[in-house]
């Protein structure tokens, strides 16, 4: 996922296209339209509190200048 802050939303970038130094996928969010999520990963059907409070935490140290 990319987030930008300026325009306000987030999209969808493949994993592929980010080389073999991506990091690894942590959990699956919006999945409550899809007939069965396939993987050992944590399936969300909206956002966990952890995912919204990694995306503040993100925010809060960009706002910081770190």
């Amino acid at each position: 996922m990319f987030l930008d802050y300026e325009k306000g939303h987030w999209f969808s970038v493949y994993r592929a296209r980010l080389g073999p130094d991506a990091p690894q996928l942590q959990m699956r969010i919006q999945t409550g339209k899809m007939s069965r999520p396939a993987g050992p990963l944590p399936s969300y059907t909206g956002y966990p509190p952890r995912f919204v409070f990694k995306l503040m935490a993100a925010r809060l140290a960009m706002m910081m200048g770190r």
